[in-house]
């Protein structure tokens, strides 16, 4: 039989005291996952949702009087009212090509990010803002999919909503530093 040593009981220990002091302290934990998700939102935000919102207030390619806002708002609403004529036939390709990665890149981003802010506990002292935070990035990624459901199989389903959960936040997002700069 083989004696342990006290080496060998080391790492074992201090992987449960580990444990321990994470699950005696969901405060704590729920503050790094907050911090690392904000980090990964504001990067999101900046680099696909921002990115998407000036594609559309610029003109494009194909006709400079339209913006891509307009393009995309005017191809929806004709294929309500009955032109189902596919944007991939009918746009310029440099246009249908940059909108088609930008909605892409916002959806893209947007899944892993509401996966990992479902996945958290937040202390009840800021549940609301995570939900805030949480619906807007599940509302960017939905009018994403819906616009990319539409360019690729020309199918459109509208997404609803009576408020825009991204109005708030900022507000939201502030709250939440907070809580994970009070360490």
């Amino acid at each position: 039989m083989k004696k342990i040593s006290a080496g060998m009981l080391i790492l074992p220990i201090i992987l449960l005291a580990a444990i321990l002091v994470s699950c005696s302290n969901p405060d704590g934990q729920y503050r790094k996952q907050i911090e690392d998700a904000l980090t990964k939102y504001e990067s999101w935000n900046q680099e696909s949702v921002n990115a998407y919102n000036k594609m559309q207030e610029a003109k494009t390619s194909g006709n400079p009087k339209v913006t891509y806002g307009e393009l995309i708002t005017n191809t929806i609403q004709n294929h309500i009212t009955g032109d189902t004529r596919r944007a991939d036939l009918t746009w310029n390709m440099a246009d249908y090509q940059l909108v088609k990665g930008q909605v892409k890149m916002v959806f893209d981003g947007a899944r892993p990010l509401l996966t990992e802010l479902e996945e958290m506990n937040p202390p009840e002292s800021v549940k609301d803002a995570h939900s805030v935070l949480q619906e807007c990035v599940k509302y960017e990624m939905n009018i994403a999919a819906t616009i990319y459901i539409f360019l690729n199989d020309n199918k459109f389903e509208p997404v609803n909503y009576k408020d825009k959960p991204c109005d708030q936040v900022d507000t939201a997002i502030t709250t939440l530093k907070a809580f994970a700069e009070a360490k």
